[in-house]
């Protein structure tokens, strides 16, 4: 796969590292990541965007100019730098502190259990939750828990710990306002580890207790690769639904069958098509919901986590792309 592959909704995405310091058992991004080149970093940042994603394929935090380029986005005129990590250099002191004064406007970080044992075990690497955790606080002390967004990659052995994974997170790490239930992806290493992906049938009063903890304890949650129909009371969570997936070609998600009967059809882009080869489409259940009452919720959600007027940004003028 090309170093510039773009992001799904659209932003320039920079690869500043071809290695990572973990070996995630459930990695979609095995072989992906090429280290870009500083003349092409050059190119992607100029090119006028006002989101740049840092990190996808790699672990850009083992890059020591991640620093400089986050300031290099900022300087040229990049409204919003996000950067994806899995937090673990980040309990470098002076590293994260680096990093925050570079500028970087989020910080999206994998962090899959609140549990060390199970963390560790889904990270493939011992003492890691510790630092993620000691990354974490790092950042709270820089007072920039509000960039955080915490990734929960949902798998066969965490997904039935959502709920309590939220009330750790409230307790343990005050400021931190999002949290993302980012269903696995079958890619990478997960092609052959199929025991790691639940059903998302049975992953939905889980998830449904979860975002009803975060809605109670002033959380923003957020619900990424799972169809709507999937979703029923917290649809207006969807990730998809946020950046208008349906209007755009996501080549990875398919509308089946089931879904032409679907009310939420028009709003949704389907299943994602690996899941759907592997256990079939049996859990989809059409939706006879309004999808104006979706939208509705989605419009006061927007409008209470941004604190500004909703607005639906025209497509290609780059606005859209941003969800997070």
């Amino acid at each position: 796969m090309p170093s510039n592959h773009p992001d799904p909704y659209g932003s320039p995405m920079l690869v500043l590292s071809d290695a990572c310091n973990l070996r995630c058992i459930f990695c979609s991004s095995q072989g992906h990541g090429r280290k870009q080149s500083a003349q092409r970093i050059r190119t992607l940042i100029g090119k006028g965007n006002e989101n740049l994603l840092i990190g996808e394929w790699e672990e850009p935090t083992l890059s020591p100019k991640l620093p400089y380029w986050i300031s290099f986005a900022k300087k040229t005129g990049v409204k919003n730098v996000i950067l994806r990590t899995n937090g673990v250099k980040l309990s470098d002191k002076k590293f994260a502190g680096d990093v925050i004064k570079s500028g970087v406007d989020k910080i999206h970080i994998n962090f899959p259990s609140h549990l060390g044992k199970l963390a560790d075990f889904l990270l493939q690497r011992k003492g890691a939750f510790k630092k993620q955790e000691q990354g974490i606080k790092n950042l709270i002390k820089l007072s920039a828990a509000t960039k955080i967004a915490l990734v929960f990659v949902i798998t066969a052995f965490n997904y039935k710990t959502m709920a309590q994974y939220c009330q750790f997170v409230s307790a343990r790490f005050p400021g931190i306002k999002t949290i993302s239930f980012n269903m696995i992806c079958i890619a990478g290493y997960v092609n052959k580890r199929k025991f790691l992906i639940p059903r998302m049938a049975q992953i939905e009063p889980h998830l449904a207790s979860a975002v009803r903890f975060c809605a109670l304890h002033g959380l923003r949650s957020m619900v990424d690769n799972v169809p709507l129909c999937l979703m029923n009371g917290f649809e207006h969570l969807s990730v998809d639904l946020q950046c208008n997936s349906a209007e755009k070609n996501v080549p990875e998600k398919n509308k089946q069958e089931v879904c032409k009967s679907c009310s939420l059809s028009g709003l949704c882009p389907g299943i994602r098509l690996d899941y759907a080869e592997l256990f079939g489409c049996k859990e989809l259940k059409p939706s006879k919901k309004s999808p104006q009452l979706i939208l509705t919720a989605l419009k006061r959600n927007l409008q209470e986590t941004y604190k500004e007027p909703y607005r639906k940004f025209p497509p290609g003028s780059g606005k859209e792309d941003f969800c997070i």
